[in-house]
């Protein structure tokens, strides 16, 4: 997704696009938009996006993705951290009733090529335990570049 490969330990759609530069994954994999138990939203911004005067922070990429995405209200996150590629990354976790009571984390990544993917992670409020696990499972096995996702194939 955006130049990002992971593994994950439960079935996931294919990236499906939605809207912009989005690509989403949802588990169950056959389930109606709305129904998923979990969500991974991906967005990819460019370099110029970014690297102006007038360019958006980490933070303004976050809450982007969130109220656009994610049905996330704007600036009522609560920051967290997790370690993503290697080190750790400021993120913001924040709920939402929309569609169904839900959680989610909000991540921005930079790619080597200087674009930035906002990773936006959504899970049903009632499935809290296993989709935090899989956020866990998938940050964990993160990647970035073609080698890397051809290694995790195999």
């Amino acid at each position: 997704m955006h130049g990002f490969c992971f593994r994950s330990p439960l079935p996931l759609s294919a990236p499906q696009p939605v809207g912009l530069d989005a690509l989403l994954v949802a588990h169950p994999p056959g389930a109606a938009a709305g129904e998923e138990r979990f969500s991974l939203t991906a967005v990819r911004f460019p370099p110029e996006v970014t690297d102006t005067k007038a360019g958006m922070t980490p933070a303004e990429l976050r809450d982007t993705v969130k109220v656009a995405f994610l049905a996330g209200q704007s600036r009522d996150g609560t920051p967290l951290q997790r370690r993503i590629l290697g080190r750790m990354v400021e993120g913001e976790a924040f709920t939402t009733p929309i569609p169904a009571p839900s959680l989610g984390e909000v991540f921005v990544l930079r790619r080597s090529d200087g674009d930035s993917v906002v990773l936006g992670f959504k899970l049903r409020q009632d499935w809290a335990a296993q989709g935090r696990e899989l956020i866990t499972a998938i940050t964990a096995s993160l990647r970035e570049g073609e080698a890397s996702c051809a290694a995790a194939r195999d």
